[in-house]
């Protein structure tokens, strides 16, 4: 199981799993690889059943075709370690 970072936010927790997911996104949207990475590293989401139910649920509510559910899919089968292309789905905060 990875280590969490002192001060890390805890992936269990409904408010917090939103709050997460809105960070990877705008790192995302930055095009930030080593961001993504770390965040997904430091905070255990890769090996979260939460946060993965999370983002799945949110996927199976967004409405199809659209930018915001292609990134959520795109993060759901992330692999730490890659970099984010060019051509993968990016969405603007604003």
């Amino acid at each position: 199981q990875t280590r969490r970072a002192a001060g890390s936010i805890n992936s269990e927790s409904p408010e917090n799993s939103s709050s997460m997911l809105h960070r990877l996104m705008k790192l995302w949207d930055a095009g930030d690889s080593g961001g993504v990475n770390a965040y997904f590293s430091e905070q255990g989401l890769q090996e979260s059943r939460h946060f993965q139910a999370v983002v799945q649920a949110l996927i199976e509510t967004s409405p199809e075709g659209s930018r915001e559910r292609a990134l959520l899919a795109t993060l759901i089968h992330y692999t730490p370690g890659r970099s984010i292309s060019s051509t993968e789905p990016q969405l603007t905060f604003e």
